[in-house]
């Protein structure tokens, strides 16, 4: 199960009248009662509106019933030094970036970390981007899953292609031919799941499927 971009807030804050805790309070609850045969929950990013620590404590507190292991990546709203405090047993590669590689049944699911920071300058760091450090280590588990003859699924924050969202499309990946000429050397690779739009949307890109 994917969730993504739940802007969790201090306590008594809400957005646009909405109260992020209560309705992914929801959700996990609606998870634990119709899902009991779910493998794991991943959750593409934007995990707190801020970066700040108390809401990530908030939203550690909010994931405890969850019946199932969860995953988590990091998106434009968040500030991966207060989410490695808060979370340090979630994968960190070599570079202290937060991506890791789930193996399943199924394949292999790849957690990328899309985030254009530090520095935290806005809006410029709303947009997502991979660095040659995060390339080469997506490389190297796309050779591991070809030699294992593996599927890969990749899950990212930022989407790599235009969506027909304008303002989002501004802030989409940055470097997404980068990201397409390398996976695209891969058929293994079988489908994309970003989060940043704020909408459920579907289609298939340069050959390969998103959500």
């Amino acid at each position: 199960i994917v969730l993504t971009d739940l802007h969790i807030v201090p306590e008594g804050g809400r957005i646009i009248g909405l109260d992020p805790y209560t309705r992914l309070q929801k959700g996990i609850q609606h998870i634990n009662r119709h899902h009991p045969d779910t493998d794991c929950v991943v959750i593409t990013g934007d995990l707190t509106h801020k970066g700040d620590i108390a809401s990530y404590l908030r939203l550690k507190e909010l994931l405890q019933p969850l019946s199932c292991p969860y995953y988590l990546l990091i998106g434009n709203h968040d500030q991966r030094e207060n989410f490695i405090q808060v979370f340090p047993e979630q994968s960190i590669d070599g570079n202290g970036f937060i991506q890791s590689k789930i193996v399943t049944a199924q394949g292999h699911l790849l957690l990328l970390d899309t985030l254009y920071a530090p520095p935290y300058e806005f809006p410029k760091s709303y947009s997502g981007f991979l660095c040659e450090k995060r390339l080469a280590w997506l490389k190297i588990q796309l050779d591991q899953a070809k030699q294992e003859q593996q599927n890969c699924f990749i899950f990212m924050h930022h989407p790599p292609h235009a969506t027909g969202f304008a303002g989002m499309d501004a802030i989409a990946l940055s470097n997404a031919s980068a990201f397409y000429d390398l996976i695209l050397q891969y058929p293994q690779v079988k489908h994309i799941t970003a989060g940043h739009v704020h909408r459920t949307i579907s289609g298939n890109h340069k050959g390969i499927s998103y959500s």
